[in-house]
């Protein structure tokens, strides 16, 4: 994925072929506009919160990834150019709000206390 900022262009090589960890979920997510993902895992895991403005494919990569082990393939190739001066770039805290929100949504109290 490319990254516009500021008439600057970023590659982002994402988790570059790991296996994202929940710890790269809690800090970061994956590259959603670049992702392609197969219609089965949303039949299966349900399709995107869109009561969330910014968070909802995290939270769905979060749950599908991280907590139901479903492993993405990385291909390194470039198929999208995403302007850095979107909602979810520019608006922290909401991002913050809603993504703690998630995380009390789905990780037991126990879970959430501790991160």
């Amino acid at each position: 994925m490319l990254k516009a900022l500021h008439k600057k262009i970023i590659r982002d090589r994402g988790f570059a072929g790991r296996i994202p960890t929940m710890i790269d979920f809690y800090t970061g997510t994956l590259n959603h506009s670049s992702a392609y993902i197969k219609r089965s895992l949303f039949e299966t895991y349900g399709l995107y919160d869109e009561s969330l403005k910014i968070v909802s494919d995290w939270k769905w990569y979060l749950q599908v990834i991280a907590l139901n082990g479903i492993i993405p393939v990385y291909k390194d190739i470039d198929v999208t150019v995403f302007d850095m001066t979107g909602i979810s770039t520019m608006n922290s805290t909401l991002e913050k709000e809603e993504r703690k929100k998630v995380l009390l949504e789905i990780l037991s109290p126990s879970v959430f206390c501790r991160l």
